[in-house]
This record gives C-alpha cells, sequence and structure tokens, in this order.
C-alpha cells in the first residue's frame, strides 16, 4: 500500500555474542524501547506530520511477531504479520494498529518533548 514501507533490517556484524542490526534514524528525537504481552494491542491511531518524529512515524520491532493494520484517508487498506527484526515506516495520515501476536519488543523514536501533539483518533 503506498505510504507504508515495510523491511528487514540490515544485519551488519554477527559473532558468538549474537547479532548487530543498523538503520538510518533521525538525530532530534528520543527513542522509546517497548515491551508488549501476547495479544496487546498498540497505535490506533494516525499522525498528521506536525512532529518530525512522526513525519514518518518509525517502529522497529526487535522481538517477536505483529499483526499490522493499516489504512490511508482513501480506504486503501492493508493486513500483514511482521517478524522482529523489522522495520515499518508510516507516513503521514495513515491510520495503524499493531497486535502482538506474541511478546513483543520494539524500538520507536519520539519528540524530545514529553507532549505528544500528533496523535489523532479515528472517528
Amino acid at each position: 500500500m503506498k505510504g507504508i514501507t515495510i523491511k528487514k533490517l540490515e544485519k551488519i556484524h554477527k559473532d558468538e555474542r549474537g547479532e548487530t542490526y543498523e538503520t538510518n534514524l533521525r538525530t532530534t528525537t528520543n527513542l522509546i524501547i517497548g515491551y508488549r504481552k501476547k495479544g496487546s494491542r498498540m497505535g490506533q491511531h494516525y499522525h498528521k506530520g506536525i512532529e518530525e518524529s512522526k513525519n514518518p512515524e518509525i517502529f522497529i520491532l526487535l522481538k517477536g511477531k505483529l499483526e499490522f493494520f493499516a489504512e490511508d484517508m482513501e480506504g486503501n487498506s492493508t493486513k500483514k504479520i511482521i517478524e522482529a527484526p523489522s522495520i515499518v515506516i508510516i507516513e503521514p495520515y495513515i491510520y495503524h494498529e499493531f497486535e502482538a501476536i506474541e511478546d513483543v519488543i520494539f524500538v520507536e523514536p519520539k519528540p524530545k518533548h514529553d507532549e505528544y501533539k500528533d496523535v489523532w483518533r479515528k472517528k
């Protein structure tokens, strides 16, 4: 669907300790590191692109499996199963929600301030 990019993270190193993945992120944001239990839901909103960290939104799945649903303003939608390690890039005005199929760990950039000015619920 136009406005959504999902790709596997690039593995840059592997040894007996484990694996290292890399992706290019903006530097004017903080990172959320989230742990969610199987069956939990998150998202259920869209962004207008007001905040730099939401234009586009970047969601990095580090562990586990999610069901992802997205719908644009014209009603075009997609539903996908996303397995870690993956990155989901969501353009403004794309409604999105996630449901944890397994326990998950994720990272998401957020504004450096505590206020969320760019979270909009569907009516």
